[in-house]
């Protein structure tokens, strides 16, 4: 659990330091999206094996719970925010429609909470493999998602025209799968402990990786982030005292709200003129840790709170 998490927050720093100007121009730390989406699909199966291959009580419900209501907060200040001040936002158009668009995850549209997009593919994903395993009912649900996507893929890319579709199965999608394939790795192929120091350099390469790459993401970028996974578990951890374990236990709100503070002060370096690399290395470090600072209120406060009243209700 605390490798998971330690790798939750290294993904979740890739995409904040992605998002700074000097990074995001080059494409630098856009691969820990491929870390999230491959080890959301890792996470789905080895729990379902887990579990006698069964989804947990309440499955769908417990993610929309844990996702949607602090996504919808967010999206809903931002959405009065940018009514009464727009010029906060100079590249958003603050309408009905995009409010709803917002909120229900559709593709290709305004997302007040930049980070909305790739929930939209994660939502998805689980809605797909909760129906596999409903509707089949016989411990292969995992085998029938993969097929779903897999044909909706090949069709919408070939036959089907609508853009909207071709969206919604985009080739990241696969990633997901690919989350399978490391669970049927982990189990075939034992990996020596020595391969872990690896990880760093792995890492090192999957964050300076040129943008140009990720066009087509799903190859180069994936299969680093894949093998960054499997090297994982052989970390040796037993505790979360480790920094990067408490970042990832309060990833999920880093990442929703780190655009907001971080192109806010690199909005402000950048109208100064600052182009010295001292300033605006100071300016990636308070950045970072204004969001860190912020989200762990945020975690505290609202998140597990939201969470806490879900499993309270849910125990009556």
């Amino acid at each position: 659990m605390y490798q998971i998490q330690l790798l939750r927050g290294i993904a979740c720093l890739f995409v904040c330091l992605n998002h700074f100007k000097i990074f995001n121009k080059s494409g630098f730390g856009a691969g820990g999206v491929e870390i999230f989406f491959i080890l959301s699909g890792y996470l789905t199966l080895k729990n379902y094996i887990k579990k006698g291959k069964k989804l947990e009580e309440n499955y769908l419900l417990k993610k929309i719970i844990t996702i949607l209501p602090l996504y919808w907060l967010l999206t809903i200040f931002i959405y009065i925010v940018g009514n009464i001040k727009p010029s906060l936002f100079t590249t958003m158009q603050f309408e009905w429609k995009n409010l709803i668009y917002s909120l229900f995850l559709i593709p290709g549209k305004t997302m007040y909470v930049y980070p909305g997009w790739t929930l939209t593919y994660m939502f998805y994903f689980y809605i797909i493999f909760y129906l596999c395993d409903k509707i089949f009912k016989n411990k292969i649900a995992h085998i029938y998602c993969t097929i779903y996507f897999v044909i909706a893929f090949i069709v919408s890319h070939t036959i089907i025209t609508d853009k909207l579709i071709q969206l919604y199965n985009s080739p990241m999608m696969l990633e997901f799968l690919l989350g399978f394939f490391l669970v049927y790795i982990e189990e075939k192929i034992k990996i020596r402990d020595e391969l872990v120091y690896c990880i760093i350099p792995l890492l090192c390469i999957l964050f300076f990786l040129p943008g140009f790459l990720f066009e087509y993401r799903y190859i180069i970028p994936a299969f680093l982030a894949s093998c960054i996974i499997l090297l994982c578990n052989k970390i040796k951890l037993d505790s979360d005292k480790n920094l990067f374990v408490q970042i990832g236990n309060i990833s999920y709100v880093i990442y929703l709200i780190h655009p907001l503070i971080i192109r806010s002060i690199d909005k402000i370096i950048d109208n100064f003129r600052v182009h010295n690399l001292i300033i605006t290395f100071l300016g990636i470090l308070s950045s970072l840790l204004l969001v860190i600072v912020l989200s762990k209120l945020i975690n505290d406060n609202i998140q597990k709170k939201i969470i806490g009243l879900y499993y309270k209700y849910n125990k009556r």
